[in-house]
């Protein structure tokens, strides 16, 4: 069976009708007896009738229509035969196999419906197969990255660290800047990752070098204090107690330089 869906029209269902039975089976409307009464020479395709007529139906519908369009022939030939009996029993005569052939087409639907199923359960089936593997590559994707912030997390401790015991004997105002923004990095990539156990013991040093860090950064601040400091060298120092969040230490750090100066 050849499918041709270029131009296709809009997706509208379609009600069965005799009128379509009437196209496909070739009856003439001005000899629809004789025409009948061939009824079993003509071919008639079933998977290409429902094709190219009712696709776009469901097929608890299509069985729906098809029992009253059987109801709705069965009382034209009741009708018919209280009418005129005569023509009732020529008429029966020229359509012998019709009956057969709406049973037939009741079967091939029933069919069809079996095998929508069908496919439909493998459909599901490979749904949830595609939404585990993304589940599962979205989880590699997170270690991946959780790996990668561990190397740089490594990396940057050993910058700070190394930074920092250069520079403990003369400490400059540039090189706690370039302490500070380190300092700051390597807290935020720490907050990006869960306690691992990698994470848990690079803890420990980290610990370690903020100890040291304020301990020169409070150092350099009574330092200033010494000589007469710019205003600009203060707010520099200052401003990074306040980013590090620790602006009470250098309060007190102050105080303290204040009452050594008095000799308190």
């Amino acid at each position: 069976m050849d499918l041709d869906f270029e131009d296709e029209a809009f997706p509208y269902p379609n009600r069965i009708t005799r009128d379509t039975f009437l196209k496909d089976l070739h009856v003439d409307p001005e000899n629809p007896t004789q025409s009948i009464a061939n009824i079993k020479e003509i071919p008639f395709d079933v998977d290409k009738f429902l094709y190219e007529h009712y696709r776009y139906s469901q097929l608890d519908e299509l069985q729906k229509e098809l029992k009253a369009l059987v109801t709705e022939l069965d009382q034209e030939l009741f009708d018919m035969v209280n009418n005129d009996y005569f023509d009732f029993i020529n008429l029966g005569k020229t359509l012998d196999g019709g009956e057969e052939l709406v049973d037939q087409l009741r079967g091939d639907v029933s069919k069809y419906k079996k095998k929508l199923v069908d496919e439909d359960a493998k459909l599901k089936i490979s749904k949830e197969h595609v939404e585990r593997s993304l589940s599962d590559i979205k989880k590699l994707q997170q270690l991946k990255q959780h790996a990668q912030n561990m190397l740089l997390l490594d990396n940057f401790i050993t910058k700070f660290e190394t930074l920092l015991n250069q520079n403990k004997e003369t400490i400059q105002i540039e090189v706690l800047k370039q302490l500070t923004s380190l300092y700051l990095t390597i807290h935020q990539i720490v907050a990006s990752l869960p306690q691992y156990q990698f994470v848990l013991h690079k803890m420990a040093t980290i610990n370690i070098l903020r100890y040291e860090f304020k301990a020169v950064l409070n150092e350099y601040l009574r330092g200033i204090r010494s000589h007469n400091p710019s205003f600009k060298e203060v707010v520099d120092v200052l401003r990074i107690y306040s980013i590090i969040g620790d602006e009470s230490t250098a309060v007190e750090v102050l105080k303290e330089s204040k009452r050594d100066e008095n000799g308190v």
